[in-house]
């Protein structure tokens, strides 16, 4: 075979050989040997799943979406601290869209979920087991039907913000859903302005590039299919009013996706439309996700910082300080005092009762090396309640429990500071019980 002939025309010049390398993120990282990534992935998202499921606390429900083939269903997962109208994150798995189910990913609910979020995820038909010549198509279809669904019950309950996340194959799929068609699925009006953001994790954007590869052997994928479902392919302006998007890249993906995202940001920019990207240092395809329920996380104090409201005033205050009380709350559950007291203002005040009020950031550090010295560890909120009070505080209200300690947050007044990040002013709060 010539060099001519096993090398694909038009808008790919890659060999079968290179394209199955380029397209294969378990050869890019020096974590541990290509072969055991892969099962060492499946043995960890297994086990912190499985793990969740059977927590204390945890709450899973199904909502049925779609009819006939479009049928499926989606797992809600929410917790004691997560109110009914509490903000909603639809997750969509990844897995080339021939592997893996949702359940396989129901730890990420997780953090969410302790952040008074609900998580809904669907599940979606492997591409091998349509039959009807569509199956890439088909998919889209049904993750539609079952967006709509989550955009209906986010209007019943009024639900001000539904975010949009999806990992690799998920984060294709994700991306041609910030524009799903309310008219089709006769949406409530407004159902679509409930999307406030969208966050690809290290997604692809071109799928005709796959023709030619180990992914597209069992899908059987056509040129017209790929052309239909690849976000880069679609035509839009700044005008078209859809949320923001943000193309998170981990550092240790392959060369061709970090072209394939990076042309996608150059296009969605280029056509006035909000998009960010974001590389993470030192993460691969498969950690970008296993380390999402970590403390401290860097991607989820992000996720954070862009989950507040859809860009408004009001919600730009309020996702400072929820990146603000994550990061807090990451400091105190990894035992890190200082970094709980760098969440104070220099000469905040804290009110902790019973044991007295502590003044500035020198006491405040203290007092929390005491109780962490003390064993006293992972903290959570129980439906945390916020309320911008000026242009510039927010006021938090919440309940709280630890592993040997509970009680109620009276009063946490958070102030924007002059880099946009919020810091405490006053802290209230009250040991209950154990």
């Amino acid at each position: 075979m010539t060099a001519e002939t096993e090398t694909k025309t038009g808008w790919s010049r890659l060999t079968r050989e290179e394209t199955d390398r380029q397209y294969n993120p378990t050869l890019w990282t020096g974590r541990m040997a290509a072969d055991e990534l892969l099962p060492a992935h499946v043995a960890f998202t297994t086990r912190e799943s499985e793990s969740y499921r059977s927590a204390d606390g945890t709450r899973l429900r199904t909502i049925v979406f779609g009819e006939g083939e479009m049928r499926g269903e989606t797992d809600v997962w929410s917790a004691e601290n997560v109110a009914d109208e509490a903000p909603i994150v639809f997750y969509v798995h990844g897995g080339w869209w021939q592997w893996f189910g949702k359940e396989q990913f129901s730890y990420l609910a997780a953090p969410f979920n302790r952040e008074g979020m609900t998580v809904h995820m669907p599940g979606y038909r492997m591409a091998g087991d349509w039959e009807n010549g569509r199956p890439m198509e088909s998919i889209l279809e049904q993750m539609e039907y079952a967006l709509a669904a989550t955009l209906r019950e986010a209007c019943e309950r009024r639900v001000p913000a539904v975010y949009l996340v999806g990992h690799s194959a998920g984060g294709q799929l994700v991306a041609m859903l910030r524009g799903i068609d309310a008219g089709k699925h006769d949406l409530p009006v407004g159902a679509a302005a409930k999307l406030k953001g969208v966050f690809s994790l290290a997604g692809l954007f071109d799928l005709r590039y796959l023709l030619d590869s180990f992914v597209n052997d069992a899908i059987g994928m056509t040129l017209e299919s790929a052309e239909s479902v690849s976000p880069q392919l679609l035509r839009g302006t700044g005008d078209d009013g859809l949320c923001p998007i943000h193309l998170i890249l981990p550092e240790y993906d392959t060369a061709e996706f970090f072209r394939q995202t990076k042309e996608y940001h150059q296009k969605l920019i280029e056509e006035g439309q909000p998009c960010h990207l974001k590389v993470l240092a030192g993460r691969d395809h498969l950690d970008v996700i296993e380390r999402l329920v970590g403390p401290g996380d860097e991607l989820f104090a992000y996720m954070m910082s862009h989950m507040g409201g859809g860009g408004t005033d009001d919600g730009r205050l309020i996702a400072a300080v929820r990146e603000a009380s994550a990061q807090w709350k990451a400091a105190f559950n990894a035992g890190d005092a200082r970094g709980c007291a760098a969440q104070y203002e220099a000469q905040a005040t804290m009110r902790a009762e019973p044991f007295g009020t502590f003044e500035g950031r020198d006491e405040i550090e203290s007092f929390w090396q005491k109780i962490i010295d003390d064993g006293y560890a992972e903290v959570e909120y129980l439906e945390p309640k916020l309320e911008v009070v000026d242009a510039s505080s927010v006021l938090l209200k919440s309940g709280w429990r630890m592993n040997k300690a509970s009680g109620v947050i009276h009063r946490e007044l958070w102030v924007i500071q002059e880099d946009g990040s919020a810091k405490l002013r006053e802290d209230h709060f009250e040991v209950t019980g154990e």
